[in-house]
């Protein structure tokens, strides 16, 4: 505001309101790529958790159905692809009549490696795996990656986060 008191016009001049948006543009630059690496770091994380809470969910559908199995379904530029990151559409939980009982996305930025090249794996009825899997989940723009292993003597599930 101008007001004319004293003989004075009080207000902001140009060189203060210069100095206040580089302020505002280092303090932007500063938070600006910790946001970034948050945001990715926490997508991946939680599509780490739905992916653990579904291979869970397919180990106890194999104890009281007598199997199970996942069938990942690949991109369509990921389709011939023979060795890792691989990217997936999407992957499926099925009983043993085929019958889908939850299917989850892949986020478009998460590949993944050490799921088998046939595209799926299958659990017994007493809830294990014919050999162990390690599966890295990998989002790209993000240091962190989740391991998931599921062990093939006892069917146990770990999922871990590992920083590059």
């Amino acid at each position: 505001m101008n007001n004319l008191k004293n003989g004075r016009i009080k207000g902001v001049t140009l060189t203060e309101v210069i100095i206040g948006l580089v302020i505002l543009a280092i303090l932007f630059a500063i938070i600006w790529p910790n946001y970034v690496k948050y945001r990715s770091t926490t997508a991946l994380k939680g599509f780490c958790d739905d992916f653990t809470h579904a291979i869970k969910l397919a180990k106890e559908t194999a104890r009281s159905m007598e199997g199970s199995r996942v069938d990942f379904v690949r991109r369509q530029d990921d389709l011939t692809k023979n060795s890792y990151p691989i990217g997936y559409a999407y992957f499926q939980i099925k009983k043993p009549d085929g019958t889908v009982i939850r299917k989850i996305s892949f986020p478009d930025n998460v590949t993944a490696s050490g799921i088998p090249l046939t595209n799926y794996f299958e659990f017994k009825a007493n809830g294990t795996v014919d050999t162990t899997l390690n599966i890295y989940l990998i989002s790209s723009g993000c240091k962190t990656k989740g391991y998931m292993t599921i062990n093939k003597d006892t069917g146990s599930i770990d999922m871990v986060y590992q920083e590059n």
